[in-house]
């Protein structure tokens, strides 16, 4: 296939174009209408396409939020009643006032000490366990000098004989350590 475009001949070549220009009509148009149909809301109509009794319905629909409207505006609103029940005079609000502005004060002033605590709590290190103090060993009296055996200069190897050597040059044996020591090198295509 991949021959047809290597070659000189433009029919081929053409033919490709074609194709891969049609596929990208097609997927332009099924772009457009996924869109489209994305931008509708499920159960509605195209626009200009209406229910026969469409018309009806909507002049329903407009007498009913217009008698609503009249009903609400021929009721009338009482007024409001004074905050207090009673007039108020300046020097009374006044003092409301500064009674709500020192509770305000106060509030962020608690808040902030709260704040602070918090900040010291988590910023200071959690307390030290104490130690129990450790009771003194009774410390038992040491042999005198004498006593004590010198340690010879080298400790001695256990005998070899030819038994034991026999008993650990088996193969199995052999193969076993081999794999081991195999084990702790690195792979044979990293080494140097």
């Amino acid at each position: 296939m991949t021959h047809y475009l290597a070659s000189g001949d433009d029919l081929p070549k053409g033919i490709v174009g074609l194709v891969i220009f049609a596929i990208w009509i097609i997927s332009a148009i099924a772009g457009g209408i996924k869109k489209r149909n994305q931008a509708q809301p499920m159960g509605s109509r195209p626009p200009g396409i209406r229910p026969p009794n469409a018309l009806e319905a909507f002049q329903r629909q407009v007498a009913d939020r217009l008698q609503e409207v009249q009903r609400t505006m021929q009721t009338p609103v009482p007024p409001f009643p004074p905050a207090g029940g009673a007039p108020v005079s300046n020097r009374q609000r006044v003092e409301a006032q500064q009674k709500r502005a020192a509770n305000v004060r106060e509030a962020k002033r608690v808040k902030q000490n709260q704040q602070q605590q918090q900040r010291k709590r988590k910023s200071a290190p959690p307390p030290i366990p104490q130690r129990q103090q450790a009771q003194p060993v009774a410390v038992e009296e040491t042999p005198p000098i004498e006593a004590i055996k010198p340690p010879s200069a080298r400790p001695q190897a256990p005998s070899v004989n030819a038994d034991v050597i026999a008993k650990w040059m088996t193969p199995a044996t052999l193969r076993q350590q081999f794999i081991i020591t195999e084990i702790f090198q690195p792979p044979l295509s990293m080494r140097e």
